[in-house]
This record gives structure tokens, C-alpha cells and sequence, in this order.
């Protein structure tokens, strides 16, 4: 049984006018919220043993609350499923965030999924893929920005403290939510 639809009345027409706004409000509202539903966020990080390397375990901690408070799926590269779906799975995500530390920048193949969303060629295929609108590189305990990702297109945002990863990603979340969202 399908379920009526709201029609419009006198009475809604009336409330609007009188400056309660409600009704015009909520499609607006209920867009922003399915826009956050449809999201992905990649993180490229490498698998922490319990009780090591804390500052790196709290940067992945930061972007798993980040995803779960705004409904957000977030595809994470600990996960392994091989190449062609880790591409596919880049190539379909609003942002990207690396967490960099020392076992990050000795692995050849995370340097490819930096480059990758910046728009280089695939591993398989060889294919592009198109820019991700936004990548951040979290620097953990005082790394530097990788010499070998300096030729990337900006814009990157690169952060030093959980604090920074935050706003960044809260910035990055404001402003893509303005924005239509790429489809699977």
C-alpha cells in the first residue's frame, strides 16, 4: 500500500508566509544530510599493533569519528582487496587522507594511492583517474612532507597535530557538502 502524498494547503501556504520558514527549510535541510550519506573518504594507512605508535592510532581514530558523526563510508586501505578495487575505491571518493609516518613512506605502494587520487596513472590499466577534490597528508611524529609527493597538484592540506586533522577534515566536509557529490 503506498502512502499518500502531502499536498500543499491554504494553511501551509499561510504558515510559510507568516515567517515560519519550516517548510521551506526542510528539503534544503534533508539535501545536505543525504549529500554527507553519499560521501567516501579513503584512508591510506598501514595496520598499528595495539599499543604502538599512539599519535598514529588517534590520527585513525579522528578520521573513523569524523566519518561515523557525518554518515560518511570511509574505505580504508588496512583492508586488502587488491588493486583494481583500491583504485576504484580512490577514484570514487570525495577525500583522501593519508597518515603518514615511517612505515608509511617505506611502502611503494602508498606512495601510488597518494599519487593516484592526485590524478596519476592507474596500477593495472594504466587509466587516470580524475583529481579527488581534496587530499590531506597527516604528518606523524614530526615527519616531513615526502619529497617523492612534492610534484602532486595542490591543493594538498597538510597537517602536523590531531587538532589540525580536524579542522581540516571539518573545513573539507563544509565545503564539499555545497558541491554535488561524484556517484558510484
Amino acid at each position: 500500500m503506498s502512502r499518500p502524498e502531502k499536498v500543499s494547503t491554504k494553511s501551509d501556504e499561510d504558515h510559510c508566509r507568516k515567517g515560519r520558514f519550516a517548510c521551506f527549510l526542510q528539503p534544503l535541510i534533508r539535501n545536505v544530510r543525504s549529500r554527507s550519506l553519499h560521501m567516501n573518504l579513503y584512508l591510506s594507512e598501514v595496520e598499528v599493533l595495539e599499543g604502538t605508535r599512539p599519535t598514529y592510532a588517534t590520527a585513525v581514530d579522528t578520521v573513523l569519528a569524523f566519518c561515523t558523526r557525518r554518515s560518511m563510508h570511509c574505505w580504508r586501505s588496512v583492508e586488502w582487496v587488491g588493486y583494481s578495487e583500491i583504485e576504484r575505491r580512490i577514484g570514487i571518493s570525495e577525500i583522501f587522507v593519508a597518515l603518514i609516518d615511517k612505515y608509511w613512506t617505506s611502502s611503494t605502494w602508498k606512495g601510488h594511492e597518494f599519487t593516484y587520487a592526485s590524478g596519476a596513472p592507474g596500477f593495472n590499466n594504466g587509466a587516470k583517474v580524475k583529481q579527488i577534490p581534496t587530499r590531506i597528508a597527516f604528518l606523524a611524529d614530526g615527519l616531513e612532507f615526502p619529497a617523492y609527493l612534492r610534484g602532486c597538484p595542490a591543493p594538498i592540506t597538510v597537517t602536523h597535530t590531531h587538532s589540525e586533522l580536524k579542522d581540516a577534515l571539518a573545513s573539507t566536509h563544509r565545503g564539499l557538502t555545497a558541491r554535488p557529490t561524484r556517484s558510484l
